[in-house]
C-alpha cells in the first residue's frame, strides 16, 4: 500500500501533557507508505511531562515522532521505534532542535531493513540536540547490503550536550550499516560529552 499512517497528525505544533506508562501510540503503513507516531507538520512538538510509554512506527518510511519544529520531551523513560524499508527514525526535527530535559532513560530504536538501500537514525535534528542525561539505549541500524546505507545514533546540524553542559553518557549508542555509521555526530557544531557508558 502507498498510503500514509499517523498516529496522532496536527497541521500546527502538538503539546502532549503526558505519554503514560500504560499509553501506546503506534502507526503502520506499507512497504510504499510512510508512518508517523507523532506528526507536527506545522509546529513543533512539545511532551511536558514525559514519556513513559511506547511510540512506534513500522512503513517503508518511519518516524517515532517528527516535527518541522522544534521536539522538547520532560524526560524519555518508554520506547520510541521506527522500523522502515528505506528509512527510519525515532525523533526528528525537520528544521529546529531536540531537547530532552531530565534523563533518556528508556529506548530509541531506528531500523531500516531493504538490503538495497537504507538509512536509520535515532534522534535527528536539523539544529542542536541536547540531553540532561543519556542512560538509556540508542540503537541505529541498517541492513543494506548490496547498495551501502547509513546509520547515525544522534545526528544533529549544530551542537550536541547537555543543554548547556557535557552530555552524560551513561548508557549506549550504536550505530551499525555497511556504510557510514556513527554513533554520534555532529554535521557543523561542536560535541560535549561525558561518556561512561558505551558508543559503539
Amino acid at each position: 500500500s502507498s498510503g500514509n499512517a499517523y498516529g496522532l497528525r496536527a497541521s500546527g505544533g502538538i503539546t502532549i501533557d503526558a505519554v503514560s506508562a500504560t499509553g501506546k501510540v503506534t502507526a503502520t503503513a506499507g512497504d510504499s507508505g510512510q508512518a508517523y507516531g507523532l506528526y507536527a507538520d506545522g509546529g513543533s512538538i512539545s511532551i511536558t511531562g514525559g514519556l513513559a510509554g511506547s511510540v512506534a512506527a513500522t512503513a517503508g518510511a518511519a518516524y517515532g515522532l517528527r516535527a518541522s519544529g522544534g521536539v522538547t520531551l520532560a524526560s524519555l523513560s518508554g520506547s520510541v521505534a521506527a522500523e522502515g524499508d528505506y528509512d527510519a527514525t525515532g525523533l526528528r526535527s525537520d528544521s529546529s532542535s531536540i531537547s530532552v530535559i531530565g534523563a533518556l532513560s528508556g529506548s530509541v530504536t531506528a531500523k531500516s531493513t531493504s538490503e538495497d538501500l537504507g538509512h536509520a537514525v535515532g534522534l535527528y535534528a536539523a539544529t542542536t540536540i541536547s540531553i540532561g542525561e543519556m542512560s538509556g539505549t540508542i540503537t541505529a541500524t541498517s541492513a543494506a547490503t548490496t547498495v551501502p546505507g547509513s546509520a547515525y545514533g544522534l545526528y544533529a546540524g549544530g551542537n550536541i550536550n547537555g543543554g548547556g553542559d557535557a552530555l552524560l553518557v551513561s548508557g549506549n549508542i550504536s550505530a551499525r550499516a555497511y556504510g557510514p555509521a556513527y554513533a554520534i555526530y555532529s554535521a557543523s557544531g561542536a560535541v560535549n560529552l561525558y561518556v561512561t557508558g558505551a558508543l559503539e
